[in-house]
């Protein structure tokens, strides 16, 4: 499958970039840990375009200014619309956890862009 060959490429270059081996990653659905946050990235099946789903677990909220913290995600949510990636900011109710997701087109996004936006 041409779609997989493309994500196994584009998850070696990721690997090259972090100095991750890339042995340790699974390409179904590699995982990677940037300044303490963990991220998952996974490829859309059935999608027009090639489209890798990119999730981010933040953790909990705190408990402190929980009110102000969440304007301000739903605040950064608007930003993020820019008709290239499909991101928002959401909340697990089953973990409280702080979540993100992208969904980034493959044949555009770069693994050093990738690497950016996890920054």
């Amino acid at each position: 499958n041409m779609a997989n060959e493309h994500f196994r490429q584009w998850v070696d270059e990721l690997c090259q970039l972090t100095q991750i081996p890339s042995a340790c990653l699974l390409y179904e659905a590699p995982q990677l840990t940037v300044r303490g946050v963990d991220f998952s990235l996974r490829p859309l099946e059935n999608a027009e375009a090639e489209t890798v789903l990119m999730h981010a677990d933040f953790g909990p909220l705190p408990a402190r200014q929980r009110e102000a913290i969440l304007l301000r995600l739903l605040d950064t949510n608007f930003h993020l619309i820019d008709g290239v990636r499909h991101s928002s900011f959401s909340h697990n109710e089953h973990t409280g956890h702080v979540m993100f997701g992208s969904a980034l087109a493959l044949e555009s996004t770069t693994a050093a862009q990738v690497l950016l936006l996890m920054g």
